[in-house]
């Protein structure tokens, strides 16, 4: 069975690779309604592989049908040869590929999205924590600012991936952190495995202490870097002159990196708030009233906290 889109609309029949997933576009000649030429991730994706297969013949991408998200269309496939492998719509066997390759001695790069990752947790689990394969998976169209629809949610990666053992889950709050973690992903030759989500909280949370300086309320901005877990030692010294921790997550907060950071300090006398996004389906969402609801704004934040200091 082969599925192919766009007949009666001319300009998908003509760029139907292009058309099989679109942003708001000009009915008439199919032209995006908004273009930009300004680098974003994914275009910096894009080239930082395609120069990493240049380097390193041993290096191999694999994608499971959704190439156009870091960037790889016709052009960029072609120019990998062998080195890229489409598995098609199928996480699990890309999961599985990818922890096998990277067994028999490849350095494999598998960047999927975090929506469609679900399908997988069985090869997550079973394949590459297990099996210990070093191998890396940047996780794309994660958090409130990624796609809104019902299907293509990418709130529960972090929940759902940092539950297994052994893989460590990087998140980066820049582009030069992003490679920096994405370089030290394919250099590593110990039995680990790196996931990576780009994310935006960070930002929020320099926000925050921004606004709360404003009040007069010095606050210390932590970058965790790796969320699969807890530096129970720098929390711990936070006791001596800190009252509230907050912690802000750009994915599902239930199951999340707040709660474990809440486990810790709370036994130590620290009040712990937690943001991120509530365990429930949304379709179709306006970013800024869904952070609105869930109190992620930062005028909510700051105003939390003050209670919580206050209290």
């Amino acid at each position: 069975m082969n599925t192919q889109k766009g007949e009666g609309y001319a300009p998908a029949e003509a760029h139907r690779e292009e058309f099989h997933f679109s942003a708001p576009y000009d009915v008439a000649d199919g032209e995006p309604l908004q273009q930009s030429n300004e680098p974003n991730y994914i275009t910096d994706t894009r080239d930082y592989l395609l120069r990493k297969v240049k380097e390193n013949p041993e290096l191999l991408i694999i994608s499971s049908a959704t190439p156009e998200v870091f960037g790889f269309m016709e052009k960029e496939r072609k120019a990998c040869g062998n080195q890229y492998v489409d598995v098609a719509i199928a996480e699990q066997t890309g999961v599985s590929t990818m922890a096998g390759a990277a067994r028999g001695g490849a350095k494999v790069i598998y960047p999927v999205m975090a929506t469609f990752l679900q399908r997988a947790y069985d090869q997550l689990e079973q394949d590459w924590g297990m099996d210990n394969s070093p191998a890396l998976m940047p996780v794309m169209g994660t958090g409130i600012r990624a796609l809104t629809d019902l299907t293509h949610l990418g709130f529960w990666d972090i929940p759902m991936i940092t539950s297994i053992p052994e893989i460590v889950y990087l998140a980066p709050t820049n582009v030069e952190e992003y490679f920096a973690m994405m370089d030290w992903a394919l250099n590593q030759n110990e039995h680990k495995v790196a996931v990576i989500a780009a994310g935006d909280f960070f930002v929020k949370g320099e926000r925050v202490v921004e606004a709360l300086a404003d009040k007069g309320i010095n606050a210390t901005l932590i970058n965790p870097r790796f969320i699969s877990g807890v530096d129970t030692e720098l929390l711990d010294s936070l006791k001596q002159n800190h009252k509230v921790v907050v912690v802000l997550e750009d994915g599902s907060k239930e199951g999340g990196f707040g709660g474990r950071v809440a486990q810790v300090v709370s036994p130590i006398g620290l009040k712990c708030l937690t943001y991120g996004l509530e365990k429930k389906f949304v379709d179709r969402y306006n970013p800024d009233e869904l952070e609105k609801a869930y109190r992620l704004t930062v005028p909510q934040i700051v105003e939390d906290t003050i209670n919580a200091l206050n209290s």
